[in-house]
């Protein structure tokens, strides 16, 4: 039986809210956008279309994961 400690987490469209916090307004007052985008130590090695999610975050920790292809943080 696996221990729940090395199991993968595997990123799908539609879930990443529970990973964004810090709600705030624009400098212009116009809109609202999640500052902080935490997603460290959870061994996710794809980040997939998942990352279209939350490319206004201004703070983004992805670190100690395995993640091989950052492709899909070029827009960010």
């Amino acid at each position: 039986m696996a221990d729940d400690g090395d199991a993968k987490l595997v990123l799908k469209p539609g879930a990443m809210t529970m990973y964004l916090s810090n709600f705030q307004r624009s400098a212009d007052s116009e809109t609202f956008f999640f500052h902080d985008f935490l997603l460290q130590n959870r061994k996710v090695e794809s980040l997939a279309k998942t990352m279209d999610e939350v490319k206004e975050v201004r703070r983004c920790d992805l670190s100690v994961n395995n993640i091989v292809d950052v492709a899909m943080m070029k827009d960010m």
